[in-house]
């Protein structure tokens, strides 16, 4: 998750964007390098932890090709090539792909319910100077 050039970017900005002042208040009042990290920084960046979390699922689970060569049989398919493998050449099942499609973009929906408020919360934080 924290290793794709789009997390260390978007973490990167973020961790930029938290006031200096707050970090040097927390110095002041005799914190340590860690404690200003785990006490300071971590809660300040929850927002946008499950943001980057909640994008990361989504683009793992709707990964194709991985999946796709790491498998073998129908025993292990994950629900994108099973859903791809209702679909042949000349015949394609469209009802029975459009109720798997339905099946595997319910826990998405779900996920982002869930966490619409760190998401909404860390579009508006980043948009303050």
């Amino acid at each position: 998750m924290f290793g794709s050039p789009y997390a260390i970017f978007l973490l990167r900005e973020y961790f930029r964007s938290i006031p200096g002042d707050l970090i040097n208040a927390a110095r002041l009042d005799g914190a340590h390098t860690l404690d200003v990290i785990v006490h300071v920084v971590v809660p300040a960046s929850r927002p946008i932890l499950v943001t980057l979390a909640l994008i990361t699922v989504v683009s793992q689970w709707n990964n194709f090709l991985w999946p796709l060569v790491i498998t073998s049989g129908s025993k292990w398919q994950v629900i994108t090539v099973a859903t791809a493998g209702l679909q042949t050449q000349y015949n394609a099942q469209w009802t029975l792909v459009m109720a798997a499609t339905t099946v595997a973009i319910v826990p998405l929906i779900v996920l982002f319910i869930a966490f619409s408020r760190n998401i909404v919360r860390s579009i508006v934080v980043t948009g303050i100077k």
